[in-house]
């Protein structure tokens, strides 16, 4: 694939999906979210949002359901992203379509949409949702019309837009909307052993040689946090810490008797398999490793959990007296969670 580095991008603020995304959204691009209600699609618009919002960069937040700015912003405050400045000084607006879609219907709030956009002359239009003009579209002829009218608006006036709705797979197949739009990115979520389990893919996203994997994420007061896993790890040989005296150094686990098994300790550098049935320790011994190594050696470790969350190996290393999220505070230790697919 050509190298497609000098498209301008926007950064989205949302950590790893820049680089899930090659660099961030290319400018100008028309993307939709699409996914099942409560999937995360309206908090990362907003992340999106807040992050380009600037004096220079205006965005324009276009609503289309009931749902009143006042109450959207009650509970947009929650999260780290909010920025009331950029409310007051204009960086970011917020517009009801709601009213004159039931009211007036299609044209007229293509008309009200293309209005503000032509005063406000913003980077970004977000709107949410995108889907309710397919309930309202008397005819699909008439929903082909308003979509190509309101895409071809968008792009005459270089605007990057996110248009976000509850669209399935059935209907990315057959909805006008998705043969023009440069970008989709689909969000799901779903229960599983008594947790939640969300992921987000990027289907398509022209000129981005872009991860084609799903990825989990989380939602939490810094908005959506995603989660990349892939990373190549390479041992990189030193001769003051490989070889010491007659032999290599060892890492020691932090248990006195182990260790005196084990000859000191493990091999420095050396891959180790700790297997067992389920409750014989096998985190717990892993878990007392890590910390030890950070709190009486200083060295640095990366915990990578598959199955318990990071509050839940803190609390089970603080019951064995382990101070873990001490460590993790002063960048000892990091705890990398990837749930199960």
């Amino acid at each position: 694939m050509k190298d497609h580095s000098k498209i301008d991008r926007i950064s989205t603020g949302v950590r790893n999906l820049d680089e899930i995304l090659a660099g961030g959204l290319p400018e100008g691009n028309l993307t939709v979210f699409a996914g099942p209600p409560g999937s995360g699609k309206t908090i990362l618009s907003q992340q999106i949002a807040f992050k380009n919002a600037t004096p220079d960069s205006r965005v324009i937040f276009f609503q289309t359901l009931s749902e009143s700015t006042a109450k959207t912003l009650k509970y947009l405050k929650q999260f780290d992203f909010f920025d009331q400045s950029k409310l007051d000084t204009g960086c970011i607006e917020f517009v009801d379509l709601g009213d004159i879609l039931r009211l007036d219907g299609l044209e007229k709030a293509i008309e009200l949409l293309m209005n503000h956009v032509k005063r406000l002359k913003p980077s970004f239009v977000v709107i949410d949702s995108f889907k309710v003009f397919d309930d309202l579209a008397k005819s699909r002829e008439e929903l082909r019309k308003f979509t190509y009218e309101v895409a071809i608006n968008l792009m005459a006036w270089n605007c990057s837009a996110l248009l976000l709705g509850e669209f399935s797979k059935q209907e990315i197949d057959t909805n006008p909307l998705f043969s023009i739009v440069d970008g989709i990115i689909t969000l799901q979520h779903f229960s599983e052993a008594g947790e939640e389990r969300r992921f987000i893919q990027i289907s398509k996203m022209r000129g981005t040689n872009h991860s084609r994997d799903e990825h989990t994420f989380v939602i939490n007061t810094e908005g959506l946090e995603i989660y990349a896993p892939r990373v190549t790890i390479r041992r990189q040989p030193n001769s003051d810490r490989k070889i010491k005296g007659d032999g290599p150094v060892r890492a020691k686990l932090g248990i006195t008797t182990l260790d005196a098994l084990l000859g000191e300790g493990i091999p420095w550098g050396s891959s180790v398999l700790i297997s067992g049935v389920a409750g014989t320790g096998k985190t717990l011994l892993c878990l007392e490793f890590i910390y030890k190594g950070a709190k009486e050696f200083g060295e640095k470790g990366i915990f990578f959990s598959f199955e318990e969350t990071p509050d839940r190996l803190i609390t089970a290393a603080h019951g064995m007296g382990w101070e873990l999220g001490e460590q993790i505070k002063k960048g000892n230790i990091e705890i990398v969670f990837v749930p199960q697919t």
